[in-house]
């Protein structure tokens, strides 16, 4: 069962006040890296449509001292088949003795539909997976891939799933129509009260920052 928890935005601001990143700064990588260590923290990253309203997303990740391994997607590829990549390159994170815990899945948009494929292809638990406005109504553009996902991968969602829906956004609202179908997974969802609606997913607002690297960090 999906769990909620609402964020006015005063709350927000005060939470924001107090926030400190800490630690060091990772790196954005545009395509799988050379190099792997277990004792890094990977973030995949699975930016939406268009993708240059997103450019500026893996950077405030790796500000938070995540490595961001964030691919650009092709205009008009088929998300089902970004999802499978990005099951395989999971894959090869564990082979390479990354732990579980040090690898995390983000989508915005239809990225984070993506995401939720991710997640029912996977299957692994106890790996962080955050998906922001992610879900738009019915008949709403992107629907259709939502639905797909709904009807084959929901029920196989697996990991710790995070679903960030801004209150004020006309273009996506909750996923716990989906999340409450992954028996074996462990699903919240946070409504901000931003005042820009879906546009807060499109820049670095610390308001889902905070909420998304606390997630990562378990």
């Amino acid at each position: 069962m999906a769990r909620h928890r609402a964020l006015a935005a005063a709350v927000a601001v005060l939470a924001l006040a107090g926030a400190c990143d800490g630690g060091s700064t990772g790196q954005v990588h545009r395509s799988f890296p050379a190099r792997v260590s277990p004792d890094t923290t990977y973030v995949f990253y699975v930016h939406g449509r268009p993708a240059a309203d997103h450019e500026a997303i893996a950077p405030a990740l790796a500000a938070r001292g995540f490595e961001v391994i964030a691919e650009r997607r092709a205009d008009g590829s088929d998300p089902e088949l970004d999802a499978l990549a990005i099951k395989e390159r999971v894959r090869t994170l564990l082979a390479f003795g990354v732990p579980v815990g040090h690898i995390a899945v983000v989508g915005t948009g239809e990225g984070g539909a993506v995401t939720l494929a991710a997640s029912g292809l996977l299957q692994v638990p106890d790996m962080a997976f955050v998906v922001l406005g992610a879900c738009p109504p019915a008949g709403a553009p992107g629907r259709a891939f939502l639905d797909r996902v709904a009807d084959i991968y929901a029920r196989t969602l697996r990991g710790r799933v995070l679903s960030v829906i801004d209150l004020g956004d006309p273009d996506a609202g909750s996923c716990t129509d989906i999340l409450d179908r992954g028996g074996g997974a462990e699903t919240w969802e946070v409504e901000l009260d931003s005042g820009a609606g879906g546009a807060v997913f499109r820049r670095p607002d610390p308001a889902w920052l905070d909420e998304t690297a606390k997630w990562i960090e378990g």
